[in-house]
């Protein structure tokens, strides 16, 4: 894949430049949560496959992640029952690719063709929350603030960085 890591590059950009990939960066968020996982993942947690190679939900990289059918089991809250019994009727947040790991030194980018050409290492992909993206993604995507990032809002059940 031909392209250069985006952190090496990024500072170099006019702010321009950097706006208009920061939008490239925000449609790559857009297009992994609104991926249509298949019918057989069920739950949260990691990706595998089953004997027969169909694609499943499994375990994750992360300690202590899944798989489960329950989110608040996903991330590990401990609770009272009645506690419990009140997540279980009220936080049922849909299931979305989260990638884990998104920042500029997992991005190609092609200075000839101004593209981001590649996402790379899902060590950390997981089926989870869209918010999950959100507490481990956006903290590396060093210098968008000085470039509009402000903030990652929500959109109904999605999560996408704001420019502000």
């Amino acid at each position: 894949m031909p392209g250069t890591q985006l952190d090496r590059v990024f500072d170099g950009f006019d702010e321009e430049h950097q706006l208009d990939i920061l939008r490239k960066v925000v449609e790559i968020y857009k297009l992994i949560q609104s991926y249509t996982l298949p019918e057989t993942v069920r739950g949260y947690g990691g990706l595998g496959f089953d004997e027969s190679g169909i694609i499943v939900t499994g375990p994750t990289t992360t300690p202590c992640s899944g798989p489960s059918s329950q989110f608040e089991d996903k991330t590990g809250i401990e609770m009272d029952y009645e506690t419990a019994s009140q997540v279980r009727k009220t936080s049922h947040p849909p299931q979305s690719l989260v990638h884990g790991d998104l920042n500029m030194y997992n991005m190609l980018y092609n200075p000839k063709s101004h593209c981001i050409t590649a996402i790379l290492v899902l060590d950390f992909a997981a089926v989870a929350a869209a918010a999950d993206e959100y507490f481990y993604s956006p903290v590396r995507l060093k210098n968008l603030t000085k470039v509009g990032f402000k903030s990652v809002c929500w959109r109904g059940s999605t999560m996408t960085m704001c420019l502000m």
